[in-house]
């Protein structure tokens, strides 16, 4: 995440990968407590994230602002500040979009996760386009060279194509896309995250700005993720499935007991997990490495194993 002095298209896009990796981050770290809280475990209900779809929205959204950059692209005598107008009547009322009077015709801010960032849009048209100069394309189809006037030809009457067109591919649209390649690679494979902290701006060794370092360790959501990793339920089992497994430490008939009452499942749930998991010392604030919820038994990291190591010892 990049917040300077004067910050132009390139921390536009910078800032926008950011999101969208931390909307990543939030889906895959924190979906969990909106399951815990559908089955009565209530006390991360104070430990939710607050989640940058608003700020996705106003930057990747049908009339966002990288839409509406492209679109002064290919648009005949667009301009940078006609771009930052459009933003601003656009998205006039959006809660990510920095209002602010004093701003400059070329200059808007958006609010992002970690802060809010005032943008510069001097050059983004030019930057995002990623076009040689004309004067350039002019001489290189006027060489001696067969091989680079030909070539240069070409360049210059498929840029006239795609402007006739308008399907001029613009970096950010590129940009875009090897993103969406890139989160769709990652729903394959199973993510582990490092969040890097910044102890001060001025770059000096062993010093730590305590403010700065702070408000990064609460945007980055580490309290709630550090709350969630101590507490570890990992895995999780329905009532059903855990009395099939194992019902065998039960006196009464499994298939009887599962056609009983909820009361009843839940006793013999209760003294199954008591005889094979009893209570753990470093189990945290709950006695015992299991959650009995509305439907499902959690366990923490390495219950689960512990239940299938005794369950063989019966055999």
């Amino acid at each position: 995440f990049e917040n300077f002095r004067v910050n132009r298209f390139e921390q536009l896009y910078i800032n926008y990968a950011s999101e969208r990796i931390k909307n990543r981050y939030i889906t895959d770290k924190f979906k969990v407590i909106e399951e815990y809280l559908s089955e009565g475990i209530h006390e991360f209900r104070d430990h939710r994230v607050a989640g940058n779809s608003d700020v996705l929205d106003l930057l990747d959204g049908r009339i966002g602002v990288i839409v509406a950059l492209n679109e002064e692209c290919i648009r005949h005598n667009g301009s940078n500040n006609t771009f930052v107008y459009k933003v601003k009547v656009v998205h006039e009322s959006h809660p990510s979009l920095v209002s602010d009077r004093l701003f400059a015709k070329n200059q808007f801010a958006i609010r992002h996760y970690s802060g809010d960032v005032k943008y510069t849009a001097d050059s983004m048209m030019e930057r995002n386009l990623d076009c040689l100069p004309q004067s350039l394309i002019d001489i290189g189809c006027q060489s001696s060279n067969h091989v680079i006037q030909s070539e240069f030809r070409r360049l210059k009457a498929t840029m006239s194509a795609n402007h006739e067109t308008q399907k001029q591919k613009t970096v950010l649209s590129k940009f875009r896309s090897q993103l969406n390649n890139l989160m769709t690679y990652l729903d394959r494979t199973r993510i582990h995250y490092i969040c890097c902290i910044k102890p001060n701006n001025t770059k000096k060794p062993q010093t730590t700005n305590q403010r700065e370092t702070a408000t990064q360790l609460e945007s980055a959501s580490l309290v709630a993720a550090a709350l969630i990793s101590r507490e570890n339920l990992s895995k999780s089992l329905s009532h059903i499935d855990v009395l099939e497994r194992f019902g065998i430490l039960c006196h009464d008939n499994v298939q009887s007991v599962i056609k009983k009452s909820d009361n009843k499942k839940r006793e013999c749930l209760e003294y199954i997990l008591r005889v094979m998991l009893p209570m753990d010392s470093n189990a945290g604030r709950h006695k015992y490495p299991w959650r009995i919820t509305k439907s499902k038994v959690f366990f923490k990291a390495g219950a689960l194993e512990q239940m299938e190591s005794v369950l063989d010892s019966y055999r």
